[in-house]
């Protein structure tokens, strides 16, 4: 994909840090970008502080660990949009402490409550046609003002 104008892109994390910074690069190169966080007044405040770079920028509540809201939060952009052609999987969740602190069955459920359900989301068979291309951006595993691990 050569040309991004008028291309949609869906970022997890993209009420802050680097997700809205990938949201802020997409909008100045005319890409449509549906914001994905579980953090409302961020996101609120960033697809606000985007409608200026780009027209095109909407959000959406989405809880990362649960299949279901990432499914919703596909669908709205798929609804907004139409195609989906980049898909950055940015949000991050936290397992408490620093990175040499996090015990090995913590580092496999932020990996998998998070880019499982992504990714199996948009290459669901649902999907999967509405879906041009898939471009991961694997940035954050693990993050201390994210979600927080059950229990």
């Amino acid at each position: 994909m050569r040309e991004l104008a008028g291309k949609t892109a869906f970022v997890t994390g993209g009420a802050s840090g680097i997700g809205l910074a990938l949201g802020r690069a997409f909008a100045e190169a005319g890409v449509k970008v549906m914001l994905a966080d579980i953090e409302t007044e961020a996101l609120a405040a960033a697809v606000t502080s985007l409608h200026n770079v780009g027209p095109d920028v909407r959000g959406i509540d989405c809880d990362v660990t649960d299949p279901a809201s990432v499914e919703r939060a596909a669908k709205a952009s798929l609804d907004a949009f139409g195609n989906v052609h980049i898909v950055c999987n940015n949000a991050g969740v936290a397992a408490g402490g620093g990175i040499k602190d996090i015990a090995l069955d913590s580092w496999r459920w932020g990996l998998a409550a998070i880019r499982a359900n992504e990714l199996y989301v948009f290459t669901h068979a649902d999907m999967r046609a509405e879906v041009e291309n898939r471009f991961t951006a694997i940035a954050a595993a693990f993050d201390k003002t994210a979600a927080r691990r059950p229990g």
